[in-house]
């Protein structure tokens, strides 16, 4: 279970506790973090609902590394962890990867990733919403 603080009338959430996220590699979502889970048009609810979801943890670490450039890998290998710089296509793959590693259809992931790639550049030349760690 995902704690979060419901904000802005429920349109947003803030992590309560440091997000864990499975993918490609491991990753960590810092507490406080605060999005929208995922930005998903409201037409398409029914086929991809924003909330609640396999593939929440997946798109919060997305909307993470679109507001940082930056994501936090741990290796559990070694019991150590740090910051890398990420570039939207490499935020895009881990995104995609998380949601294989979630058991996300294959046929959400392929529509996941390809709106991501597709509409994503807007939302990632944004000026940075969080500081960068």
């Amino acid at each position: 279970m995902i704690k979060v603080n419901l904000i802005d009338g429920g349109r947003k959430i803030q992590l309560l506790e440091d997000l864990p996220v499975k993918g490609l590699l491991d990753f960590v979502v810092p507490k406080d973090f605060i999005c929208d889970y995922a930005s998903v048009p409201r037409v398409l609810w029914s086929l991809i609902p924003p909330m609640g979801n396999r593939y929440t943890r997946a798109a919060i670490l997305h909307d993470y590394m679109y507001a940082t450039h930056y994501v936090y890998v741990l290796d559990k290998t070694l019991n150590v962890g740090g910051w890398m710089e990420v570039n939207r296509k490499t935020a895009d793959v881990y995104f995609k990867e998380a949601l294989i590693a979630a058991k996300v259809r294959k046929w959400r992931v392929t529509v996941m990733y390809r709106a991501v790639r597709l509409f994503g550049a807007k939302a990632w030349k944004r000026e940075l919403t969080h500081n960068k760690p």
